[in-house]
């Protein structure tokens, strides 16, 4: 379920507006798409972790990335056994 796949809550605070999908239009446009891309929110204000990306201070919560591994291989399981939406 690719374009249904929620791996985690956000919370949205000062700064740039969290993305939202529509997800009919996801389901509309995935048969078309050659790549997928995956955002994996890697901020951690209690450790001090708040640089943007492509700055010198750049830093991420390496505690977050078995939720990335295991959300993208559950994508990659489900695309493979045929059980992805719009198919």
């Amino acid at each position: 379920m690719l374009a249904g796949l929620v791996l985690a809550a956000v919370v949205a605070g000062a700064g740039a507006p969290v993305t939202v999908n529509d997800p009919a239009l996801s389901r509309a446009a995935l048969p078309a798409l050659k790549r997928v891309d995956f955002k994996l929110g890697v901020r951690n204000e209690a450790k001090g972790i708040t640089a943007m990306i492509h700055t010198e201070d750049f830093d991420l919560d390496e505690a977050v990335l078995p939720l990335g591994v295991r959300g993208l291989a559950e994508a990659l399981w489900d695309h493979l056994s045929g059980g992805g939406e719009g198919r």
